[in-house]
């Protein structure tokens, strides 16, 4: 568990199924022997079994880490911090993106292709890819230097583009392991300060 500091910062929690975003506001109540306690703004009913994105602070003091969801100890939501803080970028440095090495597969077949990343959100990303995929439903393998999560995705749209297609993506896969390997190649990715990651394997 990341242990973290009692302060009383503005906190938003988000998450995602498939296309949907979901996202509760509230603020940090302290520290707690499971992780950080949150006073909700708002009943919640339901939260992801495996993990979530926890947002504190606002504007570009916002900081972002992986969470998985305790449970409630009376009037507040306990959360246990998976990952550091890390500075938000919004859509995780778009500027940086093209510093990851992307290799793209079809969930049953044996072949790949490399992709280059366009865009990077917590929800999914776009890729340029030679060859358009077949099928609706791939793997994406992100590597950062010597960091690498492999994510199920989606395919919610493909169109041509200057040097082969764009592929938009949604994460399919939002376990606590997948959430936290993304997390790490990020901030591996933004720690390089310019250092490509060698191309995987296909």
């Amino acid at each position: 568990m990341v242990k973290t500091e009692i302060a009383a910062w503005p906190i938003t929690l988000f998450w995602f199924r498939r296309d949907r975003a979901y996202s509760v506001e509230g603020h940090a109540a302290g520290d707690h022997a499971h992780g950080l306690a949150i006073a909700l703004d708002e009943d919640i009913a339901w939260f992801p079994a495996g993990a979530l994105y926890v947002a504190r602070g606002t504007g570009t003091h916002r900081e972002l880490a992986v969470a998985h969801v305790a449970g409630p100890r009376g009037p507040l939501l306990i959360v246990e911090l998976l990952t550091p803080w890390r500075r938000d970028g919004h859509r995780w440095e778009r500027r940086h993106a093209a510093l990851l090495s992307a290799t793209l597969r079809g969930r049953d077949s044996a072949t790949s292709q490399g992709a280059s990343v366009i865009d990077l959100s917590p929800a999914g990303l776009s890729l340029l890819v030679n060859t358009a995929p077949a099928g609706s439903f791939l793997q994406v393998t992100l590597s950062a230097l010597d960091c690498s999560a492999v994510l199920a995705c989606e395919v919610t749209a493909v169109q041509p583009a200057l040097g082969g297609h764009e592929v938009r993506l949604h994460f399919l896969d939002f376990s606590a392991e997948s959430l936290v390997a993304l997390h790490t190649v990020l901030a591996r990715m933004r720690d390089t300060g310019g250092r490509r990651a060698a191309p995987l394997a296909a």
